[in-house]
């Protein structure tokens, strides 16, 4: 790998390649990055460093004391559940095949490899935009395979379980809509899933995720993360009267709503600065969402659901990575 370099200040690359951000509606703009990396996210490659990493993986597959080798052993959770990810890799069934990945982006950029050791088959796709660079490898890979990976452009009808919905374990809401193009989404973790209806009357997202409908809520399966749970229906609209300040002593932070003439905006404060306002989102009765766009590296880590209890006048914060936050009323 001639070419790599610890390229720690995210602003520029030293060879002055440039990553983008946008669409070709709304145009194209240099993507700026204010991240200072220290260790293995400080490295910057070229496509032929990767083909290089990939043939030393390649050369050393029998080789069970290979770093490559080492790092890809079937992993566990606590319980023994098999985990997706360990050590740095992923591990999934593509098309039927065995294969170990890994992903990585920062703002502008994309990019994302896999490895068959069986098939001996590499793929690597690095852009300089924010397309989902995942995606393209799958595609690079069934072309590798002969597999035919065409969807259906039909859209496909929300299911007649769409809606809001509030999980009890983690306080966080879950949200079944529609995506621009009609296909049915879920809004839970830190990124928006597409769902496949089946004919049994659940969905199945491509990460793992499968909605079950009951009598009285949903059934939600998420063994990518080892979490089963219960999702209750939340259907209503929110009263907007919780404006006001809100301290958890967890973080030392506080979190200040507004009434902005009928709409509420929120902010965190602490020892990592003042946040900027952003508008919340009603999504039931004392839910609400709070959107959280930014993320140091890949995407962000979910939109903050704000639950709102007033007995103790206290509300429980939480997002796909940091979840039961008490935030208690102050002002």
């Amino acid at each position: 790998m001639t070419t790599a370099v610890l390229a720690a200040d995210t602003r520029a690359l030293p060879d002055g390649t440039e990553g983008y951000e946008g669409t070709q509606a709304t145009g194209f703009r240099a993507a700026e990055n204010r991240v200072i990396w220290t260790g293995d996210a400080g490295l910057g490659a070229s496509l032929d460093d990767m083909i290089a990493w990939e043939r030393h993986i390649d050369a050393t597959r029998d080789d069970p004391n290979a770093p490559y080798c080492r790092l890809s052993v079937p992993v566990t959770f606590a319980d023994g559940a098999p985990a997706p990810y360990g050590f740095g890799l992923a591990c999934s069934t593509e098309f039927g095949h065995t294969v170990t990945s890994h992903g990585g982006a920062l703002r502008g950029w994309r990019s994302h490899r896999m490895y068959l050791p069986t098939e001996r088959i590499s793929v690597v796709v690095m852009l300089n935009h924010l397309t989902d660079a995942r995606e393209a490898a799958l595609d690079l890979l069934a072309a590798a395979l002969d597999v035919d990976r065409s969807r259906p452009h039909a859209p496909q009808p929300p299911p007649v379980w769409a809606g809001a919905y509030f999980d009890p374990g983690t306080s966080l809401s879950a949200r079944i809509d529609t995506f621009p193009a009609g296909h049915p989404r879920l809004r839970y973790g830190h990124s928006a899933e597409r769902l496949e209806l089946q004919v049994d009357g659940s969905a199945i997202s491509p990460s793992g995720t499968r909605l079950i409908p009951t009598d009285d809520g949903l059934r939600m399966d998420r063994p990518q993360e080892n979490l089963f749970t219960h999702l209750l229906p939340r259907q209503g609209t929110p009263a907007p009267d919780i404006a006001g300040r809100y301290h958890c002593d967890e973080l030392s932070a506080d979190l200040t709503l507004v009434d902005a003439g009928g709409a509420l905006y929120g902010a965190f404060s602490g020892f990592l600065g003042q946040g900027r306002m952003d508008l919340l989102e009603p999504i039931g009765p004392d839910l609400w969402a709070l959107p959280c766009p930014r993320a140091l590296d890949h995407t962000p880590p979910g939109d903050w659901t704000l639950a709102v209890n007033r007995d103790t006048h206290t509300i429980t914060l939480g997002c796909w990575l940091a979840r039961r936050l008490p935030y208690k009323r102050i002002g």
